[in-house]
């Protein structure tokens, strides 16, 4: 279950991840004076795919991490009043 829930979150995170940088390729492009394109963004953001799943990863690891946390929490001070 925790697998599947990680590879939902892995999915996920790298499309935002890859798209963002899209973005930023773009911009990079506008500052250096060039008309962007939204082909060759996305051809700059393919070429470097396996920096976008590392980072998409961690980004699923650190998500799935503090949902266990939080649900570790609540489970343990169910019943008590605390002010978040």
């Amino acid at each position: 279950m925790l697998s599947l829930l990680f590879v939902g979150y892995l999915e996920c995170s790298f499309v935002v991840v890859f798209f963002n940088c899209a973005l930023i390729h773009a911009t990079l492009d506008v500052l250096d004076g060039k008309a962007p394109s939204l082909t060759a963004t996305i051809e700059q953001t393919a070429d470097r795919w396996m920096t976008t799943l590392a980072w998409s990863s961690l980004a699923a690891t650190v998500c799935i991490a503090l949902s266990l946390l939080r649900s570790a929490l609540e489970s343990r001070l169910r019943g008590h009043e605390v002010l978040f």
